[in-house]
Formats: structure tokens, sequence, C-alpha cells
């Protein structure tokens, strides 16, 4: 998984990155580690689409 946008409430990526150095690589580290495919569930039930995701 990756994080494609990012919305920042009251400057909190910028406060992660000046006051909490590293905490903000962590969380990269972690949403990267997630297994994308393992997490799909959903089978769809359009006519056209059956039986994928």
């Amino acid at each position: 998984m990756r994080i494609e946008k990012f919305y920042t409430h009251l400057n909190g990526y910028e406060w992660l990155k000046v006051r909490r150095v590293g905490f903000w690589e962590e969380i990269e580290r972690t949403i990267s580690s997630i297994d994308v495919e393992r997490c799909r569930t959903k089978v769809s039930k359009e006519q056209r689409m059956l039986g994928k995701w």
C-alpha cells in the first residue's frame, strides 16, 4: 500500500517532521508493509464483473 495524498490538519505533518523525528518514517514503513491483495475481500456482484475484485 502507498500514500498517494494526505491532508495535514493544523500543520500536523510539519509538527511530526519537526517534533517527532523518525515517527513519520515509521508510519510510512508500516503502511508500505501492508499487503493490499490480502485485504481485498469484496467480490463483485455486477453482471459484467462476476467473480472479480
